[in-house]
């Protein structure tokens, strides 16, 4: 498939597209399909000894840039209406992968996020939050 416009959609192919405002393109990376080891050790001679499980996982991350507070909302409100488990942070996404140049979907819990204020408009009653980082890493 070729790519359809958009690098995620939450909740899945049916999803919701998280609009790319949302998405400072030069910061979008994918670490597709990395391979879990458990237990690998080194002997004493130092020769490694792995252990690499079939299960592989994929990491997003990007930058968010500048939102206004009401752009801010907006996003955190689709984060939430899309996650399948808000307490453990659970989200389904169908995500541009482009080291097969197509879309795959996988299940991914989001790591807390950090706000920085970075400017605020006492008359107009607004918030400017600073860039931060989002990130999603498949169970």
């Amino acid at each position: 498939m070729a790519f359809a416009g958009y690098f995620i959609k939450l909740g899945g192919s049916s999803g919701t597209w998280l609009p790319n405002k949302y998405i400072r393109y030069d910061t979008y990376e994918v670490e597709p399909a990395q391979r879990l080891d458990l237990d690998s050790t080194r002997d004493l001679k130092g020769v490694l000894h792995r252990n690499v499980l079939w299960h592989t996982a994929t990491r997003i991350d990007f930058t968010v840039p500048h939102l206004t507070n009401a752009e801010h909302d907006t996003l955190l409100d689709l984060l939430r209406n899309n996650m399948s488990n808000t307490h453990s942070k659970t989200i389904t996404l169908y995500y541009w992968n482009d080291e097969v140049h197509d879309y795959r979907t996988g299940t991914f819990y989001v790591p807390d996020l950090k706000f920085k204020i970075r400017h605020v408009d006492e008359t107009k009653k607004t918030i400017l939050y600073d860039e931060f980082k989002m990130t999603f890493i498949e169970y």
